[in-house]
């Protein structure tokens, strides 16, 4: 029975790589040797072979994203070179290899939040409080999270089009909601937490953009700049925990 399991996972990772048109781009890699570097672009997926144990993470032009398990027989597929990235593919590549000089997400020895010092949130669509930039967000109530809950906070929030009245973070609570209607796309948002001050920019999830398409919504997580929440997208896709 497991072997036939097995056989049957086999094949529909198979079925997935062929439908995906054209070269994949690496965007996460679990590997005893290294042999596929994070942001390489591979063009021959039937050559690709893992060990047990291993897992590799490919995302095509059209957002298809595929994740591998080995054992998975093959040799090591050869990465096409830098100039031969379609455009649609460049700038993930660009982020996964940490191109960005900010970006340092793939492999089991780097870090899902981009930033050394800063703990990852554990929703991704939550607005991370312990450093300003751009934050990607759906269209629903703003939910606050920060990693200190030992202590309350004095919180005041104004958006572009309100300002809310003073609140208080208690203690032992890591999350605070704030109301859907600050949720407007382009918005900026200035956050005060005991006086000291935190600006974000808000980019709402477009509707043609399906919650579930996380191929999609990476890529637009890196086109607007949300640097850490697309590293935790590529590490739940990586992990399987997103599908």
């Amino acid at each position: 029975m497991l072997r036939l399991l097995l056989m049957l996972m086999l094949l529909v990772a198979t079925a997935t790589v062929a439908s995906a048109q054209g070269p994949l781009v690496v965007i996460a890699a679990t590997t005893a040797d290294g042999g596929y570097a994070a942001g390489g672009l591979i063009e021959d997926t039937g050559a690709i072979g893992l060990a047990a144990g291993e897992t590799l993470t490919l995302m095509a032009e059209d957002g298809t994203v595929i994740r591998l398990q080995g054992p998975r027989e093959g040799a090591a597929a050869s990465p096409a070179s830098d100039d031969a990235l379609p455009p649609g593919l460049s700038r993930i590549a660009g982020f996964v290899a940490g191109a960005s000089g900010e970006t340092n997400v793939l492999g089991a020895s780097r870090r899902a939040d981009g930033r050394e010092g800063i703990a990852p949130q554990p929703d991704i669509w939550m607005i991370n409080v312990d450093s300003s930039g751009e934050r990607c967000v759906q269209a629903a109530p703003l939910v606050l999270w920060r990693k200190d809950a030992l202590r309350p906070a004095s919180v005041t929030v104004r958006g572009e089009r309100e300002k809310l009245p003073q609140k208080t973070w208690p203690t032992g609570k890591a999350t605070m909601e704030l109301p859907a209607r600050l949720a407007h796309d382009g918005d900026r948002l200035v956050l005060s937490i005991d006086g000291d001050p935190r600006r974000y920019t808000l980019h709402v999830r477009p509707q043609t953009i399906a919650a579930d398409d996380w191929g999609g919504i990476l890529r637009w997580m890196i086109d607007k700049d949300c640097k850490r929440q697309a590293g935790l997208v590529i590490t739940g896709l990586h992990s399987g925990r997103l599908q």
